[in-house]
């Protein structure tokens, strides 16, 4: 976990801030793990500025497509559970079984995403009139910020990012 910046607008970038903060290893804090930004709200802004450009793109973009990110983003993680369970051993003192749970929990939540994407569209509802038909269509609602916390660093924010995207 070596100096993560931030992804906005399709790039890594650093804080605005300019700063960092260690990650220490709880079970020896003398062992550093990483550093990682000190994001400020000028950096959250223009994560949500980026998006909110970039949603009217999304919103036309075909459910299986979505499906095809989604189940990307959770063979990523698959392709590095061993690295990020581990990560999350020395980071957040958990044991080898609960990181490598969690790391599986996020991957199964991305792949059960990727395949409700495809049921993206709209149905018939009975009506109570005669002459009337009633049609529901799922339409993205805009931009989500999802702000959760540091005991579940992968399995809380995957249950909030995949059914939004």
């Amino acid at each position: 976990m070596e100096g993560f910046n931030n992804y906005i607008d399709g790039e890594w970038v650093a804080s605005e801030s300019g700063e960092t903060v260690e990650s220490r290893n709880p079970a020896d804090t003398t062992e550093v793990i990483g550093t990682v930004q000190q994001s400020t709200t000028a950096d959250a802004d223009s994560a949500i500025a980026a998006a909110s450009e970039a949603a009217d793109e999304w919103a036309a973009t075909p459910g299986p497509e979505r499906g095809a990110i989604l189940r990307e983003a959770g063979d990523i993680l698959a392709d590095r559970k061993e690295a990020i369970t581990e990560t999350f051993v020395s980071e957040e003192g958990k044991t080898k079984a609960e990181a490598s749970g969690e790391v599986q929990r996020a991957i199964d939540i991305f792949h059960y995403y990727a395949g409700k994407a495809s049921d993206i569209g709209g149905e018939v509802k009975e009506s109570s009139g005669r002459d009337t038909s009633l049609y529901v269509r799922q339409e993205p609602v805009g931009v989500v910020s999802a702000i959760t916390p540091w005991n579940y660093p992968v399995a809380i924010p995957a249950w909030k990012i995949a059914p939004a995207l």
